[in-house]
């Protein structure tokens, strides 16, 4: 059977994430008859404060995070540092 995602270049993917995006990705190319491309994936922990910054400086929220106790902390620390400089 032929994949309905590919991956933008550099995106990393578990196992166990690749069985999930597959099952997803097939329900949604019967529905739409369209493929998707996966934009995002594991991170490190160095690419995900990289992926936050880039949130934060564009003047997103980070409201799309489950844990929002540590992503208050993060934004907190990150306009304290904004003042600073």
């Amino acid at each position: 059977m032929a994949e309905h995602y590919s991956l933008k270049s550099g995106v990393v993917l578990s196992i166990n994430i690749k069985n999930k995006v597959k099952k997803i990705v097939d329900k949604y190319f019967l529905l739409s008859k369209k493929d998707i491309v996966v934009t995002s994936g594991t991170r490190t922990s160095q690419s995900q404060v990289e992926a936050m910054y880039g949130k934060l400086s564009g003047g997103d929220q980070l409201a799309v995070y489950s844990n929002q106790t540590a992503a208050k902390e993060i934004k907190k620390a990150y306009d304290d540092a904004v003042v600073v400089n």
